[in-house]
């Protein structure tokens, strides 16, 4: 795995997860695989009390589970798992509109616009990891508005994972990031007043190509066979 050594800055936990994180995402650690921590800590040049503070805040977000007596493991893709979250996403996502909606104000519609500038300008840059995290911050603006921080902790907790899965389904796609124009409708539905329209653009845009990413998880897992090419 090349991974190159953390250097001072901000602090070396956040550092440390922000490396790991990447590792993770872009599956340069598989799936599933066992973590130790002594040895990430001498990969990544650090000591182990800012990896073991970094593992356990990327167990917060789901891209690590810790097994009792086992250690830490990579999260695991399959099917079960990724329906589940494209569910949970889509309740959590519509229910954050439905707080926010009779409360948006000029603020939320600055943010949401912002949000989606940075991510059409780094999406231009062909950075996936940096694309990843800013189409997670652009989807987390009515969380960020909501103003029901248990939501936020719930929404905080599926970070992880939704960020693998998206790693994985523009790899599928064959691309860096999403489409230029994936997200316009989106932003402009939610600074409209069409809140039913709304509601059904979040279940469309939630399972936009779920069941390519699906397939591609059967094939990974070896329950079903690669299509053939003609």
């Amino acid at each position: 795995m090349d991974i190159n050594p953390v250097t001072p800055r901000v602090t070396l936990r956040t550092e440390v997860g922000e490396r790991l994180r990447q590792a993770i995402i872009e599956r340069q650690l598989a799936p599933g695989s066992k973590l130790t921590e002594s040895r990430l800590a001498q990969e990544f040049g650090v000591s182990r009390a800012p990896m073991r503070e970094a593992i356990s805040a990327l167990v917060e977000e789901g891209l690590l589970v810790a097994k009792p007596y086992a250690g830490y493991y990579v999260q695991s893709l399959n099917e079960q798992s990724l329906r589940d979250l494209y569910d949970m996403r889509r309740v959590l996502e519509t229910f954050a509109f439905e707080l926010v909606w009779p409360k948006r104000d000029e603020a939320f519609r600055a943010a949401l616009h912002q949000r989606h500038e940075a991510l059409l300008q780094i999406l231009l840059q062909d950075d996936k990891f940096a694309a990843i995290k800013a189409e997670l911050h652009l989807h987390g603006t009515a969380f960020d508005f909501c103003g029901n921080e248990l939501l936020v902790s719930t929404w905080r907790s599926l970070s992880g994972r939704l960020q693998l899965y998206w790693s994985l389904h523009q790899d599928i796609h064959g691309r860096k990031g999403a489409r230029l124009d994936a997200h316009e409708s989106y932003v402009a539905l939610a600074c409209g007043d069409d809140w039913q329209a709304m509601r059904e653009d979040i279940a469309e845009h939630v399972y936009r190509g779920v069941e390519k990413v699906v397939e591609s998880v059967k094939i990974h897992q070896g329950l079903i066979a690669p299509a053939k090419r003609t």
